[in-house]
């Protein structure tokens, strides 16, 4: 296999079951590279963990999730739960249209595990079989958008054959990989921290 090429691992699922009002995606460590090929992402409905950077990022986002509760929905997709109670939110523009239950004195709110189509995830090192092993704070939504969608195609830095890979390290088991395939052309992008000119206003 040449290097970024994709190796299927499974047959993609039957297309009849797929949404009729188009696929929701995913995606973590994918974002530079969904961005500037934007155009595949056209009949999607996509969802980010983050809101971009260095000039890079998903445009037209109608809602944003606070992170523990984002975090958890994709968590309890992929655990098979269809929903779950948090008191983050309640009383803020997130709760509008959710219903509201009081536990124990408290009020919490009511959110649904996020499941995706497709999910777009990255990872630092890979083997042909599927998995996956991250980097620091990578391991923050790509192991939990990978295991919340029905299909899951990852990048990879390193790709290895079976064997390759410290088994205690893996964060991501193949069985949860649909296609995967080594990456090129990496640039750091990183959040941009900006300051006001010396003596500005304020200073």
């Amino acid at each position: 296999m040449q290097e970024g090429d994709p190796a299927f691992l499974r047959p993609a699922p039957d297309a009849s079951h797929q949404p009729q009002t188009g696929p929701l995606e995913t995606a973590a460590g994918f974002l530079q590279r969904i961005h500037e090929e934007a155009e595949v992402m056209d009949p999607l409905a996509p969802v980010f963990d983050e809101a971009g950077d260095g000039g890079v990022g998903p445009n037209g986002l109608q809602q944003f999730d606070p992170a523990r509760p984002f975090a958890e929905r994709l968590r309890a997709a992929g655990a098979g739960i269809p929903a779950f109670y948090t008191p983050t939110g309640v009383g803020t523009p997130v709760a509008e249209g959710k219903e509201v239950r009081e536990f124990d004195g408290r009020r919490y709110l009511l959110e649904r595990g996020l499941r995706g189509d497709f999910a777009f995830v990255k990872a630092w090192k890979g083997d042909s079989l599927g998995n996956l092993i991250y980097r620091k704070t990578a391991r923050n939504f790509n192991p939990l958008m990978a295991a919340a969608a029905t299909v899951t195609i990852t990048e990879v830095e390193e790709l290895v054959e079976p064997g390759g890979l410290d088994p205690d390290a893996v964060a991501t088991p193949g069985i949860y990989v649909d296609a995967i395939f080594q990456g090129r052309d990496y640039e750091k992008r990183i959040e941009q921290r900006t300051n006001r000119p010396k003596g500005g206003a304020g200073a």
